[in-house]
C-alpha cells in the first residue's frame, strides 16, 4: 500500500545551480554553528532545518536571486515577491497538512508554537516592501492591532494583483485560522542582505 506524501516530502526536493549551491552553504553555515544536543537537516523539513535541544524546530526557506540591480547588488525582496508568498504559502501548507496529522486548529497551534519560520535571502531589505515590515513590528510587539494591520495589507496586496499564483498564495494564508495565523505571525523572521552603505 502506498501512503500519502506529506506536502514536507513532495516539497523536498533539491534546487539546482546557484539556488541549490546558496542553500548548500548556508546549510554548512548552520552546521557549523550548531551547539550540543542539536541536529541539522538539508531537504527535509524545509529547505533546511534545525532541531534545538529544547524541542524547538527552525524552518529555513533559502531564496537566492541572481537579479541584480543597476549597481550590482541584488534586488530588494518586495511585497508582492514570489520568495515572500510562496514561502509564506508553502509554510501554511506544512502547518494545515492533514497528512501529517495536523487536519484541525489544536494540532496546528501545537506544530507552530514549537516554530520558527525563517526567510533567508540574498535579495535585500526594501523600505517600500510594507508587509514585511508589519510582520517585523508585530514580532517585536504582539498587539492584535498590528496583527490586524498585517491581515489588511494582506487583503490590499490580493486585491492589487493580478498574478494569480501570487493571490493563491495570499489567499491561502490570509485562510488560516485567526489562532494559527496569530501564532504563526509571531514566528516568522527575515535573513536579508544589507545594503552597502555608500562611501562619501
Amino acid at each position: 500500500m502506498v501512503t500519502a506524501k506529506t506536502f514536507m516530502e513532495e516539497t523536498s526536493a533539491p534546487g539546482t545551480g546557484a539556488a541549490f549551491d546558496y542553500q548548500f552553504y548556508y546549510f554548512l553555515y548552520r552546521l557549523l554553528n550548531m551547539k550540543k544536543g542539536q541536529s541539522i537537516g538539508l531537504e527535509i523539513r524545509d529547505d533546511v532545518h534545525s532541531q534545538l535541544d529544547n524541542d524547538i524546530q527552525l524552518l529555513f526557506q533559502v531564496k537566492h536571486t541572481i537579479q541584480t540591480r543597476t549597481d550590482g547588488e541584488p534586488i530588494a525582496l518586495v511585497e508582492l515577491d514570489s520568495d515572500l508568498w510562496k514561502t509564506l504559502y508553502n509554510w501554511a501548507r506544512v502547518i494545515t497538512d492533514p497528512k501529517d496529522g495536523r487536519g484541525h486548529t489544536p494540532e496546528q497551534l501545537a506544530f507552530v508554537k514549537k516554530t520558527e519560520f525563517h526567510l533567508v535571502s540574498n535579495k535585500s531589505i526594501s523600505k517600500r516592501n510594507k508587509f514585511s515590515r508589519l510582520i517585523v513590528e508585530y514580532v517585536d510587539y504582539t498587539s492584535p492591532e498590528n496583527l490586524a494591520e498585517i491581515y489588511s495589507r494582506g487583503e490590499e496586496l490580493y486585491r492589487s494583483t493580478s498574478d494569480e499564483k501570487i493571490e493563491e498564495y495570499i489567499n491561502f494564508v490570509l485562510t488560516l485560522d485567526e489562532p494559527v495565523f496569530r501564532e504563526f505571525f509571531k514566528r516568522i523572521f527575515f535573513s536579508l542582505k544589507k545594503k552597502k552603505s555608500s562611501s562619501r
